[in-house]
């Protein structure tokens, strides 16, 4: 996924050259060669966003492979992924700081990308350019609380999405532009869609139950997006 940054990532091809040494020779050169070249990207992108940043090495094509794998030919990829572990941050945090009675709310919280639900925050694309964390809870509005309303449980005393926006913004934000604010995520089979519509349904009139609607199913949620 595309990430907005402090700095300027870049693709950086490095050759090797291993002229005079036998292919034994040359293939423990280059292995050697590309493991401290692997830890300098490391160290820069540490320094750059303060923590350490996960990536993946493919030798010769095959992902994964260790450097042992390397060849006196060999081609090496390291992709250092920039913004994945936000979304999946963020929403083990929401997880984390979701009050449990029974487990419900929890359970409750889903990932949109670009406007469509994912299975949850390790099946969104890179490409995605906006990812939003939500609860389909028809309560979550409650337990959010803010605006001068008491918070619905003790053990969520400053709300949830809020909380955990503010917290992720701090961590990320040289990675993406991450904020609190409210979505609406319908057209899924959840208690969240099943409530709206029947609330909605009591008023008169097809507008005002479609006014009625939007209201019902604002959900309180953290808006991650990438450029």
């Amino acid at each position: 996924m595309a990430v907005v940054t402090k700095f300027v990532p870049m693709d950086r091809d490095v050759l090797f050259s291993g002229a005079g040494l036998s292919e034994q020779e040359m293939a423990t050169a280059f292995a050697a060669f590309a493991r401290n070249e692997i830890e300098a990207a490391e160290r820069q992108n540490e320094a750059a966003l303060g923590r350490a940043v996960a990536h993946e090495t493919a030798v010769d094509g095959v992902r994964g492979a260790g450097l042992a794998q390397i060849k006196a030919r060999s081609i090496v990829v390291a992709t250092f992924d920039l913004g994945a572990d936000v979304v999946t941050w963020t929403y083990q945090e929401a997880v984390k700081h979701a009050p449990v009675l029974s487990g419900a709310f929890r359970r409750s919280i889903r990932v949109y990308e670009d406007g469509a639900e994912v299975s949850g925050p390790d099946a969104v694309s890179p490409n995605a350019d906006e990812v939003v964390i939500t609860s389909v809870a028809p309560y979550a509005r409650k337990l959010e609380g803010g605006a001068g309303k008491k918070y619905m449980s003790a053990q969520a005393p400053d709300g949830v999405f809020e909380a955990v926006a503010a917290l992720a913004a701090k961590r990320y934000g040289n990675q993406a532009k991450i904020r609190f604010s409210y979505r609406s995520p319908t057209g899924g089979a959840s208690g969240l869609e099943t409530w709206a519509r029947g609330n909605a349904a009591k008023r008169d009139g097809g507008a005002a139950q479609r006014r009625q609607y939007q209201r019902n199913t604002r959900q309180p949620a953290i808006i991650i997006r990438f450029r």
